[in-house]
């Protein structure tokens, strides 16, 4: 298995910008949180202004990661943002970790608001119900959710 290396992450990131993709994936396997909190996600979010379709997608992020991002998303022409991953509901398939919380989701649909995205698909565990309808309330963004039981 190759380990994740955030400076070769950072170095493919710095071409999507010059290559005017319209739709990215950027899904893959981090190891760790401390792999995730090595990359610098306002300048990832940055190099991303021009594609119209994100997939960010990793086993680990932290709160503060996505914090970061929604931060660096104004003047974005992201229509489409898919953030399902483990993050929302920890590394663990036995319990599920409560990374989001009310005061986050509206955090987000203020950054939402801001920036151009019409269409946000997360992943969540059962205990986020309330805190996704509270998202919803907010933007006129078509919300898709994943439901998962642990």
């Amino acid at each position: 298995m190759v380990r994740f290396q955030p400076a070769l992450f950072h170095s493919l990131v710095a071409r999507v910008k010059e290559s005017q993709l319209k739709e990215l994936n950027l899904s893959g396997l981090m190891e760790s949180s401390e792999a995730s909190n090595a990359v610098d996600w306002r300048y990832v979010a940055k190099q991303l202004i021009g594609v119209k379709s994100v997939k960010l997608s990793f086993n680990y992020i932290s709160r503060y990661s996505i914090y970061e991002i929604f931060d660096s998303l104004d003047n974005s022409k992201i229509e489409t943002l898919d953030l399902s991953s483990q993050m929302l509901t920890g590394p663990s398939t036995k319990r599920s970790i409560k990374l989001l919380y009310r005061s986050d989701m509206k955090y987000l649909a203020q950054a939402m608001i801001k920036s151009n995205i019409k269409n946000i698909d997360l992943r969540f565990s059962g205990y986020l119900v309330e805190e996704i309808a509270c998202l919803a309330n907010m933007v006129s963004a078509k919300i898709n959710l994943v439901h998962e039981y642990n």
